[in-house]
Parts: C-alpha cells; sequence; structure tokens
C-alpha cells in the first residue's frame, strides 16, 4: 500500500556559505565590547559613590548647595534645609533670601566672601551661624568652589557641614580649662595673700611692739641723758616703726578687712602721696561690701599699678578712678614721661605685670594700656564681679 508523504512545514537549512554571513554580522568587535563594559562599570562606579556620598553626608549632618551664577537662584537639598531649621517644603530662592536665613552678625562676611570666591573662582571655605540672635545657635561649615560648564551656566556648588554639636563641645572644653586657670590662680593668689598676711601679723605683733618698747625706755633714760642724743635715737626710731607700720599695710592692710576698699586706696593715696607726688582716688558705685578676695584682688592691682607709675614715670600726679556698675572698670593716669607701648609690648614682661594677669584671669578681665612718649600714660583694667568673663 502506497502511503503519501506529506510536505514537511520546516524550512531547507540555508547554505552554509549564509549562516557564515550571519555570524560575522551578529558578531561584536571586541574594542566595542570593551568600551561597553568599561561604560557599564563606571556607571556602577558612579553609583556607588552617589550611594556612599548619600550615607556620608546623612551620617554628618551635611547637605549640598548651589547657586545659579547667571540668575543667583541658590538651591539647598534637605539636609541643608535641615541644618538651617527651616521648614519643609523645600528652599529655591534667590541669594540674597540664602543671606536672610545667616545670623545678622555673620551674614556681611559670608556675603563678602561669596562674592570673592565668585569673582576670582577660587574656593570657598568659611565658619557661620544660621537663625537669628534669639534662635538656639546653628553653626555651619560652608565650603565650594566654581563649576565650569561648555553648555550650561556656570554654577557655583558644594556642601555645608553642620558643626554646632562640634564647637559647643569646644566651647565646654575652653570653658572647663579657662575655669581651671581661674582655681589654679585663685589658690596661688590665696596662698600668696596668706602668707603676706602673716608676715604682716609678725612684724605689728612682735617687731613693732619692740620698737615701741625700746622708745618707752628711751623716754625714762630721757632725764639722766643727753637731750641731743635722745632726740637722734627718737627720730630713728619713729622711722622705723613708720617704715615697718608702711610695709605691714603694703603686705596686708587690715583697714581693707574692717573698712572696705574706699578707706583702704584713700589710706594708699596718703601714704604714698608726698611734696613732690600728688596721689588722687575717686571711688563709684562701692555702696555695698563685695568678697574680700575680689576686694583684694583689685586693691593689689592699683598698687601694683600706682608702684610702676611712681618707679618709672617721673609724675607729679597720678589720679586712681574706680567704678562699680555691670563691671568693675580701673582707670589709673599720671602726668609722666610716657612711653612707646608698642616698644614696650616686645620688653621682657616683668613680675608686677605678671601677678595683675594672674588676677585678671579669675574675673575674666581685660588691660588696656594708651601711651605716648611725653603725654602720660592712662592704663583702664576691666573685670566682672561674676567670673564667667572672657580670660585675658
Amino acid at each position: 500500500m502506497n502511503r503519501k508523504v506529506k510536505k514537511s512545514n520546516i524550512r531547507a537549512a540555508p547554505e552554509n556559505k549564509d549562516i557564515k554571513t550571519l555570524f560575522q554580522e551578529l558578531q561584536v568587535h571586541p574594542a566595542d565590547l570593551e568600551k561597553q563594559n568599561d561604560r557599564i562599570n563606571a556607571e556602577l562606579e558612579l553609583a556607588k559613590i552617589k550611594d556612599r556620598l548619600e550615607l556620608s553626608l546623612q551620617v554628618s549632618l551635611a547637605g549640598t548647595w548651589e547657586l545659579d551664577l547667571s540668575t543667583m537662584s541658590f538651591f539647598m537639598d534637605e539636609n541643608c534645609q535641615k541644618i538651617c531649621n527651616m521648614p519643609e517644603g523645600g528652599f529655591v530662592g534667590h541669594f540674597n533670601d540664602f543671606l536672610e536665613l545667616i545670623h545678622p552678625a555673620d551674614r556681611i562676611e559670608v556675603e563678602n566672601r561669596f562674592r570673592k570666591s565668585i569673582n576670582s573662582h577660587t574656593e570657598i571655605d568659611l565658619t557661620c551661624r544660621f537663625g537669628q540672635p534669639q534662635d538656639k545657635e546653628c553653626y555651619t561649615v560652608i565650603r565650594g568652589h566654581v563649576i565650569p560648564s561648555a553648555h550650561l551656566h556656570e554654577r557655583f556648588g558644594g556642601i555645608m557641614l553642620d558643626i554646632t554639636e562640634k564647637t559647643q563641645m569646644e566651647r565646654s572644653s575652653t570653658m572647663l580649662r579657662e575655669e581651671y586657670q581661674r582655681k589654679i590662680a585663685a589658690a596661688m593668689i590665696n596662698v600668696e595673700e596668706n602668707e603676706r598676711r602673716r608676715i604682716s601679723s609678725s612684724l605689728h605683733d612682735s617687731v613693732s611692739q619692740l620698737l615701741y618698747g625700746v622708745r618707752m625706755q628711751l623716754d625714762q633714760l630721757e632725764k639722766t641723758m643727753q637731750a641731743s642724743g635722745i632726740k637722734t635715737i627718737r627720730k630713728l626710731l619713729d622711722q622705723a616703726i613708720n617704715e615697718t607700720r608702711n610695709i605691714s599695710f603694703e603686705l596686708a592692710p587690715s583697714i581693707l578687712t574692717d573698712f572696705g576698699l574706699s578707706a583702704t586706696l584713700e589710706e594708699l593715696a596718703k601714704r604714698l602721696s608726698s611734696r613732690n607726688l600728688k596721689i588722687k582716688v575717686q571711688v563709684n558705685g562701692f555702696l555695698k561690701r563685695m568678697d574680700i578676695l575680689l576686694e583684694t584682688n583689685i586693691y593689689r592691682i592699683i598698687q601694683e599699678l600706682v608702684n610702676n607709675s611712681m618707679k618709672h614715670s617721673e609724675a607729679s600726679q597720678i589720679t586712681v578712678e574706680v567704678t562699680r556698675s555691670q563691671y568693675i572698670l580701673i582707670v589709673v593716669k599720671d602726668n609722666g614721661k610716657g612711653f612707646n607701648v608698642k616698644a614696650q609690648e616686645h620688653a621682657p614682661t616683668g613680675s608686677g605685670l605678671s601677678s595683675i594677669k594672674n588676677r585678671l584671669r579669675i574675673y575674666g578681665g581685660s588691660i588696656h594700656v594708651k601711651s605716648e612718649p611725653a603725654k602720660g600714660a592712662i592704663i583702664s583694667v576691666k573685670l566682672h564681679e561674676n567670673p564667667s568673663g572672657t580670660v585675658c
């Protein structure tokens, strides 16, 4: 039985030549394949860098910003807006709008730095504060540079770093260090004052009493000895007594403890004034007593300044003014020969000035010297009752 053979739907295979041609057409050149591979790797690497950058910005409380130099439009990402304490909703404003976010005390400096970097095509790196004076302080570092472009407008872009916590920690560290220095200076001065009081007490209780005893004995012998000899001895003895009292007063004036600063300064002026030197004292605002350590330090500072003027200025008049208000201001003026302040700054520092600076350090004080040759000198000292001011 003859069976009919069905026609097959399978196409006949092309000739070997056609297959070879097709393979050649589909074949990719190795150089092109390498280029495509490089491009894919570059895109992957760029994506990784972008992810790392975004992660680092989130971790470091940093954001990115951009300024279009043709329109002066300013853009900040979400992180920057958080740093600036801005409400959600985004910020795409003018450069002047950005400046309004800066703390008023820093605004002019930030604007000048931006314009200088833009005009000179140099990098910008500055620290400033955001917010208003009544707001919580936010310290920020702004860094960036001009980004040139052949097809687009030039842009100025960079990053913004929140350094508020770092700044606060540094400030706390500085305050602790200054407080530690104040305590050391106060301890040293207390030791010095205690030693002064001990020596003063010894002079008053022993040496002065012995001298008074000798004088009483001389009074008893005056009837049996020559009057001229007794007068000479009494004169020398009176000088020794006065000198001992002056030394005792300079070491630790008991009048300071008993009657306060004003009376002590009046007594100091009285003791140091002479035929060739007039010392005037004016005290304002000291109706109530202060801490005895503060009064002692004020007295020591004035004592040192007056002694320096007496030694070096050749003055005929010294004026001491002490005023107590929000802070304590001491002004010592003389009409002496004066000196070159800048030249004196490079001269070796004496123990007197070092002592003054140590005392000022306790109360966050400062000292300012104004003088010219042949025009006398004015020395101003400012210190705070509450030792929280800036250390000089």
